[in-house]
């Protein structure tokens, strides 16, 4: 069996179109608790366990870049001085130029969660409650 490159977005490795993840990859509050979802790139995230960066590299949809991170260079002064307080002033300055601020048209949904309350179910599906995204990016 010879290897070949698929292209980004072949519907033979994941059955949904390009068009479809960029208009359903984004997470939303839902409406009701719980509520049926019939977002076709959602279920196919449930059925692959993909995180989100596996999907962006599959349909060829680069992540935002990361923020700045430069280490500030003053040394801090005694705590509780006129001083101190001056410099944490820069420092979060610093820190809040350098902040990189993303939307949810940045974010890509995952089901990946770690942390979840795992149960099985008697016919032999999984219930997950609760849960940390495993870094929705």
């Amino acid at each position: 069996m010879a290897w070949r490159r698929r292209d980004h977005g072949d519907t033979a490795v994941f059955a949904v179109s390009r068009e479809t993840y960029r208009t359903s990859k984004n997470p939303r509050y839902g409406v009701a608790n719980p509520e049926r979802s019939d977002n076709p790139f959602w279920l196919e995230m449930v059925r692959r366990q993909w995180p989100p960066s596996r999907a962006r590299l599959h349909f060829g949809d680069v992540a935002p870049p990361g923020a700045r991170v430069a280490p500030f260079k003053e040394e801090a002064p005694d705590f509780g001085t006129p001083e101190f307080d001056g410099w944490f002033g820069r420092l979060s300055a610093d820190m809040k130029r350098n902040k990189l601020a993303r939307t949810i048209d940045d974010v890509v949904w995952t089901a990946v969660r770690t942390g979840a309350l795992k149960m099985e179910l008697p016919d032999g599906r999984a219930l997950l409650i609760g849960g940390r995204g495993a870094g929705l990016r």
